[in-house]
């Protein structure tokens, strides 16, 4: 076969598939909204690189499919029938890799398509009949009237052009980039997971010498409060600004929505490099949470309990030290110390009475089915082992830190440090403790923050007004000069770190329990009021008796203790009212969005794991 057709060929597969990456990056477009979301860099940048692999695809198929074609041109018509089946199926299931297999997919299609497989599917087979009736056309191009061959022509010159054009813009998106990005401070964000705010040394903890040094060094909100009491909801409502019922992020079936702006996508569209390095599991890149990263990695904490979220500093050390001299952001995540609980530096061995030395999911199991009633005795060595745990997420989480302090980097980035929820140990339900997503009472509700970020922060405050984990997203991205985007529904806490001020009080809400009944929480100055419209409709297997609505006053009574619901207070009435409609709302009026594919078996193995799924 000469080389004429063969390139001739190789061109109209880059057509075949640039057609099949736009009409991918198209719907990814579509469905992420990044034109409502005005994010167009990001587009750019994630569509550029993924057009030119979908052609660079199309065109080996193409040439590979000329070649098979010219051999079997000498042969019998049965032959070049059976090749040309053979090619087909090939291509379909190539084209069927891109859009479906995850490896593969990545290249075309970027984290957050979220369509039903169904109709993933009909797309693989529409684009694939329309791509191979192309080639097959290009191979027997010899067969083509003048006419048709002109055009068979310019459309090859048309794909060729379109993948060197593809080619010079990821080529210099680099360069854009960084220009954006100019001027601008990097930005690290770490999360550790079911931290208490009350396990952490400067909020009465102990053993967290590391993260209380951060705290002196920048701003530590001491009523930090969580929009949710598990981990999916929570984190999608830190990306997203939003609570759990307005982001859709509530169970395991329902990923974050694509159409969702994440803090990733906003620092990436201002040209920002992104990474993440996380334990997974809720987490995880398929929960949506890959969104406007460049690089998402997740790590499988549960395989070396003994290293723990080792692994993940390590990944984000080198991270940050190659992307020295550009504007980045960095998300740390770490399931430490979210049980299994094997931490045993506070322990008396006197408390352990029945329980192992460590307690795995198996022991939490037992005690929540109420096969082993534990002491007081046992329950402070279980307390104890989790003050272990986080005592060794200081030391490795602090520890890649005082790295980046060590070579200077660490003064020159914005510095966030918190936790998604916290931890019942008997604090308030004595079936699910030890345990979380079970509830929205304080002791899952309210986390550690601490904003560090020398020049821009002073160091030593302590803020003492309640502030909300959706204020995050909104700060960070003011403390980096830019605009805030209309999607965020928290309030940035900037000017109160810049003046050292206490920021104007306003209501904190929380919502979207994992399991039992949906409970809404709204803290409105000192009061907060807690409603659970359907006390009989649970989710999973708790049963909890639930009064429809509670009202605490967390001055006077900070742990929770006394219900003054019911007394003849306005403002009680009014907090109590105005929970009672968001539930109304949310449960009523709002329908119910379809649940998304299952999680695959790998992220359910890790799930399971981590306690979350039996």
């Amino acid at each position: 076969m000469s080389r004429r057709p063969l390139v001739a060929a190789a061109g109209d597969g880059a057509v075949a598939g640039s057609v099949l990456g736009a009409a991918a990056i198209a719907l990814r477009v579509l469905q992420n909204g990044d034109l409502v979301h005005r994010t167009y860099f990001l587009a750019t940048r994630q569509a550029a690189p993924r057009l030119l692999a979908a052609a660079l695809i199309g065109s080996a198929l193409g040439a590979g499919i000329a070649l098979v074609r010219g051999m079997a041109d000498g042969a019998g018509l049965a032959r070049r029938r059976a090749v040309g089946s053979i090619l087909a199926a090939t291509w379909a299931a190539a084209v069927g890799g891109l859009v479906l297999a995850r490896p593969v997919r990545a290249l075309v299609v970027p984290p957050g398509l979220e369509l039903a497989r169904p109709k993933l599917v009909a797309l693989a087979l529409a684009l694939a009949a329309a791509a191979l009736g192309a080639l097959w056309a290009a191979a027997g191009r010899a067969a083509l009237r003048p006419a048709a061959a002109r055009v068979r022509r310019a459309a090859s010159v048309a794909g060729w052009g379109g993948a060197a054009a593809a080619a010079i813009v990821v080529a210099v998106l680099p360069v854009v980039a960084a220009r954006r990005a100019a001027g601008h401070p990097s930005v690290i964000l770490v999360s550790i997971d079911t931290m208490r705010a009350d396990a952490l040394g400067a909020l009465g903890g102990r053993g967290t010498p590391r993260l209380d040094r951060l705290a002196s060094e920048g701003t530590l909100f001491e009523q930090a409060t969580s929009a949710a009491p598990w981990t999916l909801p929570s984190h999608a409502s830190i990306f997203t600004s939003q609570l759990p019922f307005d982001h859709g992020a509530r169970f395991t079936s329902h990923p974050v929505p694509p159409d969702r702006l994440m803090l990733a996508e906003v620092l990436s569209d201002a040209g920002y490099e992104t990474a993440g390095f996380t334990g997974d599991a809720y987490v995880d890149a398929g929960f949506g949470f890959g969104q406007g990263f460049d690089r998402y990695e997740g790590f499988h904490e549960d395989a070396d309990i003994a290293r723990g979220p080792q692994p993940i500093a390590d990944a984000a050390l080198r991270f940050v030290r190659a992307s020295r001299g550009r504007p980045f952001f960095l998300f740390v995540h770490s399931y430490e110390p979210h049980a299994p609980y094997t931490e045993t530096t506070f322990v008396d061995p006197a408390d352990r009475g029945r329980l192992p030395a460590a307690i795995d999911f198996t022991v939490v199991e037992r005690i929540h089915r109420g096969e082993l009633v534990l002491d007081e005795r046992e329950r402070r060595y279980v307390r104890d082992l989790y003050r272990g745990d986080v005592a060794r997420a200081d030391r490795i989480l602090g520890g890649f830190l005082d790295e980046l302090r060590a070579d200077g980097i660490l003064d020159d980035v914005v510095l966030v440090v918190l936790s998604d929820h916290g931890e019942d140990f008997w604090d308030h339900d004595e079936v699910r403790s030890p345990g979380h997503g079970h509830s929205v009472y304080q002791d899952l509700l309210r986390v550690p923050l601490i904003v560090r970020a020398p020049g821009r922060v002073p160091s030593g405050q302590r803020i003492v007004t309640p502030v909300s984990l959706l204020d995050v997203a909104p700060t960070i991205v003011d403390l980096c000069g830019l605009a805030e985007p209309a999607s965020f529904r928290g309030t940035t806490l900037a000017p109160a770190l810049r003046n050292g001020a206490e920021p104007p009080p306003r209501p904190i809400w929380s919502e979207s329990v994992e399991y039992g009944p949906d409970r809404f929480a709204l803290r409105d100055g000192s009061f907060k009021a807690i409603v659970t419209p359907r006390p009989d409709d649970v989710h999973g297997d708790f049963h909890p008796r639930v009064p429809p609505v509670e009202v605490f006053d967390l001055v006077a009574d900070p742990a929770e203790r006394v219900n003054l619901a019911g007394r003849a207070d306005s403002q009680v009435g009014r907090v109590v009212a105005e929970v009672g409609e968001r539930a109304r709302l949310k449960l009523h009026a709002a329908p119910e969005r379809p649940a998304a594919e299952a999680p695959d078996e790998d992220l359910l193995r890790r799930l399971k794991a981590l306690g979350y799924v039996k």
